[in-house]
This record gives C-alpha cells, structure tokens and sequence, in this order.
C-alpha cells in the first residue's frame, strides 16, 4: 500500500494517522510525483464512482480532466503548489484542495481533500 510505504515507521501515531485516512468522511486522493493515482480512501471511491470509483487507483489523474484542469494539474506536478477552491453544484457545494507532500524534503505528489461545503462553513478571522 502506498501510504503505508510513505508513513516513516510502523509506530502506534503511523498506525492511527493511516487509520484517519482510510477512515475519514472527506473523499481523499493521493497521487505520486507523475500523477499516477497510488491511493483513495472510500470516500474517494464513492465520489468517483462514476469514473470508476477506486479502479481509477493506478491510472493518470491527467486521464481524468479536462484541458484547462490538465494544465493546473501539470504546474502543481512541474513546481509543486497549493491550490484551493469551492466548487458550486447547485444544491451542494465542495471544497476542493490539492496540496504537495514531500518526503524527507523531497517533493513525492499530490494530496487532494474533496470536502462537502455546505452553508454551514464559517469563516473565523484571528487577528
């Protein structure tokens, strides 16, 4: 398992942090540094059911856009980048967010939480 070979040792806290992953209600996706899809926890796996749910695991997220979000794709995979935005469906919202994740400082691909966003998101300003 992918995540498994990523955690940095088989403590009880590695155990837990794949346990949360596995287990979490937000769909989470992680790819490698070429974009191949290496890991989905379930969520995941209902959210893209359509495309082929946890099958797509193995394949290029690339495969699985369109042409504007393949170039955005391409830069955060070229200069690895944060990117975050809330998607409106009409009846539901979702917040997308994509970020880079490195290994021992180097740059091994992209986390992606695909969050539901409803009204009930508030936004807390610390000053």
């Amino acid at each position: 398992n992918f995540v498994e070979s990523m955690a940095t040792s088989n403590s009880d806290s590695a155990e837990w942090g794949l346990a949360a992953v596995a287990g979490f209600p937000g769909s989470v996706t992680v790819t490698d540094e070429a974009g191949i899809i290496r890991y989905m926890n379930a969520a995941a796996g209902e959210v893209y059911a359509k495309w082929g749910g946890l099958s797509l695991v193995g394949k290029n997220l690339l495969d699985c856009h369109n042409e504007h979000t393949k170039a955005l794709l391409r830069g955060m995979l070229e200069k690895p980048t944060t990117n975050a935005y809330i998607v409106d469906l009409g009846r539901t919202k979702k917040m997308i967010y994509h970020a880079p994740f490195y290994k021992d400082g180097v740059f091994k691909g992209i986390v992606e939480y695909n969050l539901p966003a409803g009204a009930e998101i508030t936004v807390h300003k610390h000053n």
